[in-house]
């Protein structure tokens, strides 16, 4: 090859060289951001942009769209929600998106709930003065010696009064929002009937029991809360019970609606459906049942008065669960993990 051919090559290889530096000065440096395409939550625009999807876990798309713009103002960022598909869709500069899913955490969080445990019981109360006789163990009855012990602790309890615990429900609400619970039984019964001939039947029945509770809360706040409980109790009628006309139902229904402020995990006790009951010479117009069914409470009492109540005992613990949120993903930046070594 000629001196002239030689040289030839050699500046056409010097050009080539050239080109090559020009364009790898011409390339983007190492810190600037590296997006994943394609992305089910990232999609990268020619001009450096991104669009990034974000569907919320707790808020909606427009209210997370009107805290960030109300507390960040993000000017290099724009935001769009998109109700029919649940997402709020962030449009920008890889920076300003990274401050906004930052924020995010904080608007996007899980409402304050509260778990209500209920006790619904029942209470008998009888007057101190009220006499404790049973039929066969009257004041001129003779003492056989025999069970004293047993017979005066039922009549000290049957002086003191009757507790009863009808359900126990428990409800998880969160603010604005109600849950109801309802539970229903069959009690089987042995009910008395006046028969024509002045005499007495046994009639063996089912009385359908069902306990209602209605809760809403209207506040939960970080110490306490504010619940509306409502309680309807369908239970058995112990008046009807003992002697039933025909066609009579033997149930019997308590209402029970009030407005309460409870402290967080503390109790409550709510009671307001009260009624007086007095029983004269019940033991003549029953005989007591021998055989298993339902009886009386104070079998042959002559005369005595009773306070029946319904009492609900409530419980609330405030549920706090926006600590366990994780934050969202970011778009990755190339250059992060050297920066991290």
């Amino acid at each position: 090859m000629s001196r002239i051919g030689l040289l030839v090559f050699a500046l056409a290889v010097a050009l080539l060289s050239t080109s090559d530096a020009r364009a790898d000065d011409e390339k983007p440096s190492d810190a600037a951001p590296r997006l994943e395409f394609p992305s089910d939550t990232v999609i990268a625009r020619a001009n450096g942009t991104v669009l990034y999807f974000y569907r919320p876990s707790f808020a909606t798309p427009q209210e997370l769209e009107s805290d960030l713009r109300e507390t960040l103002g993000l000017k290099d960022v724009t935001l769009r929600s998109l109700h029919r598909l649940g997402l709020l869709v962030l449009d920008g500069v890889p920076d300003a998106i990274a401050v906004a899913l930052d924020a995010i955490p904080y608007f996007d969080v899980a409402p304050l709930q509260v778990q209500v445990d209920v006790k619904i019981v029942r209470t008998k109360r009888w007057e101190e003065e009220a006499p404790d006789t049973h039929e066969g163990q009257g004041d001129d009855a003779e003492d056989d010696g025999e069970g004293d012990e047993d017979d005066d602790e039922e009549g000290e309890i049957e002086r003191r009064g009757h507790v009863e615990t009808l359900a126990m429900p428990s409800v998880v609400v969160s603010v604005g929002s109600f849950a109801e619970v309802s539970l229903d039984s069959a009690r089987p019964v042995l009910a008395y009937q006046s028969a024509n001939q002045g005499g007495v039947n046994r009639l063996s029945s089912v009385v359908r029991t069902s306990t209602k509770l209605n809760v809403k809360a209207l506040q939960v706040g970080d110490s306490s809360t504010i619940l509306e409980l409502a309680v309807t109790l369908e239970d058995l009628d112990p008046n009807s019970a003992l002697v039933v006309p025909d066609g009579v139902d033997m149930s019997k229904t308590y209402r029970l609606r009030t407005t309460v402020t409870i402290p967080d995990g503390e109790s409550i006790v709510v009671s307001g459906v009260r009624e007086r009951r007095t029983m004269e010479d019940e033991g003549d117009a029953v005989p007591p049942p021998t055989g298993p069914g339902l009886a009386p409470l104070t079998p042959g009492r002559e005369e005595a008065a009773s306070d029946e109540e319904v009492v609900v005992v409530a419980t609330a613990t405030i549920v706090r669960r926006s600590s366990q949120l994780a934050p969202p993903s970011r778009p990755s930046h190339e250059g992060d993990d050297e920066d991290d070594e």
